[in-house]
């Protein structure tokens, strides 16, 4: 068994401790886009969300600042868990696909943001200029979270849902089964 010096555990348990202080943030990736997008999709679908398509480029500064925001920031971390599901989005490679959603890539700056409802329609299409700090190149948390909120998913009326559960049970004799749950 090689023995380490006290310098060397020193430096390795101050590394784990830093990366277990910072989780690591999302990447923006080309790879299986379109299925990605599409799982993204079935699921908003059954939980009556949007999708929000994050396109940006890992080397890039203001694509690691949002996704600093996204993951670092509670309300729009919150928002995002609870109204959208997020697909981070290299762009290149996929031109063709974000050209169909909507995102201009080529002859804009990243990052973008392309909001989709659950059959892929596009709902809104944005650089995220509008969410910048005056004078600054941070982005205001606010600013964001009021886009995700005129976007997400109207809310279902509970009432309406159940009574035409009860009549569907009803007409087919079957039972209907309940289920109460929340996002947290």
């Amino acid at each position: 068994m090689r023995k380490i010096g006290v310098w060397q555990a020193l430096l390795l348990a101050l590394g784990a401790c830093a990366s277990a202080q910072q989780p690591a943030l999302p990447a923006y990736d080309a790879r299986n886009l379109d299925a990605r997008i599409a799982a993204a999709s079935a699921q908003a679908r059954k939980e009556n969300r949007r999708v929000l398509v994050a396109w940006g480029s890992n080397t890039d500064m203001s694509s690691k600042a949002l996704t600093e925001l996204a993951g670092r920031n509670s309300g729009v971390s919150q928002k995002l868990l609870y109204e959208y599901f997020l697909v981070w989005a290299d762009p290149y490679g996929n031109e063709t696909l974000a050209a169909q959603l909507g995102a201009e890539v080529k002859s804009t700056a990243l990052p973008r943001l392309t909001v989709l409802d659950p059959d892929r329609k596009v709902l809104a299409s944005a650089g995220v200029e509008a969410f910048k700090t005056a004078g600054s190149s941070a982005y205001d948390p606010e600013a964001f979270v009021a886009f995700l909120t005129k976007y997400q998913a109207p809310y279902l009326d509970a009432e309406q849902l159940l009574a035409g559960a009860l009549s569907r049970t009803k007409k087919d004799q079957k039972t209907l089964f309940l289920w109460f749950s929340a996002p947290w």
